[in-house]
């Protein structure tokens, strides 16, 4: 994807997509991207990221699109069992800039009673931190107070949060 991509592509959502339809078009970009191949993830993952940054579709309305979008993935999950990664794929330019770390608890509680949530904050993390670095990562996780019990529902044990942590590589997000 260039340069002059992007801006047709901005262009072209800025004409013929309503403003109040953004939020729907952010879910059908992921809905769309979910079962293509990586890199028509990452690209999507980018575009999305580009649509906001450039003011095409406002970062409230990435927002709520994704949280849309995760609010109806825990069926999906039991046919694609990649989902979370492949979120991770599509979210985590939107991370760099567009989207605080302060609005994750948000937009991934319809996950958390189903112990989903800390599964894909875990990729979005980890795929955050493999375009930027684990430092930016975790001044945004710090700056944003968060920790993996946001995450987890009240009835899992801290040592098997602790695990998790480790378990994914994630020791670097720990106080």
């Amino acid at each position: 994807m260039d340069s002059g991509d992007v801006t047709e592509y901005c262009q072209v959502v800025a004409e013929e997509v309503p403003e109040l339809s953004h939020a729907g078009f952010v879910k059908a970009c992921f809905d769309y991207a979910l079962d293509r191949r990586d890199d028509t993830r990452r690209e999507t993952g980018r575009l999305l990221c580009e649509l906001a940054r450039s003011g095409t579709i406002s970062v409230a309305n990435l927002v709520d699109g994704v949280t849309q979008t995760f609010a109806s993935a825990l069926h999906l999950s039991h046919d694609i069992p990649m989902i979370w990664n492949y979120y991770g794929d599509l979210i985590a330019p939107s991370m760099v800039e567009q989207i605080h770390m302060s609005q994750l608890p948000d937009m991934v509680k319809c996950l958390i009673d189903d112990d989903i949530a800390r599964e894909l904050v875990a990729q979005v993390i980890l795929k955050t931190a493999e375009i930027t670095s684990q430092d930016f990562v975790l001044r945004a996780w710090n700056l944003a107070g968060l920790t993996w019990k946001q995450f987890t529902p009240d009835h899992i044990p801290d040592e098997e949060i602790a695990a998790f942590v480790e378990e994914k590589g994630l020791n670097f997000t720990l106080p």
